[in-house]
């Protein structure tokens, strides 16, 4: 592979470098704990049993759901705490993994919303979806 002139130069400084960090010196300790919370979660249905074919065939063979409360009721949620020296991250593996939020310990900052409502209602393609968080979007078109 060629490299031009002024990326050596660079190359060589960030070999030097990097060992001189003190972050490269030794990772932060990271601590894992799962707890249950309760959450107020505005439940649905059950899937309808007959697989979705006329709204929109690339759906086919998922099902939809029909049945969406309009009352919460308190439901315990199982959440996966992460946390280092300088986050927490709140995870939710009931829900696919979601990421439920985050916070900067330091200042206490939410730089991920934690929405402290499971309200589900259909907004995605396929079924279910709660606001906030990030989740994992695979598929037709988000929210799959």
């Amino acid at each position: 592979m060629l490299r031009s002139a002024s990326s050596v130069p660079a190359l060589a400084l960030v070999l030097v470098a990097t060992p001189l960090c003190p972050t490269a010196l030794g990772a932060q300790a990271a601590r894992v704990s799962e707890q249950v919370r309760v959450i107020d979660t505005y439940p649905f249905s059950e899937p309808n049993r007959i697989p979705v074919l006329t709204r929109d065939a690339r759906l086919y063979p998922y099902h939809t759901f029909e049945g969406y409360s309009h009352a919460a009721e308190a439901r315990e949620w199982t959440v996966v705490h992460l946390e280092n020296d300088l986050i927490e991250v709140f995870v939710l593996p009931e829900v696919g993994g979601k990421v439920w939020g985050a916070v900067v310990k330091e200042t206490g900052h939410e730089f991920i919303y934690r929405n402290e409502v499971m309200k589900f209602r259909n907004i995605a393609l396929r079924g279910p979806w709660t606001s906030g968080g990030i989740e994992f979007n695979f598929g037709v078109i988000g929210h799959t």
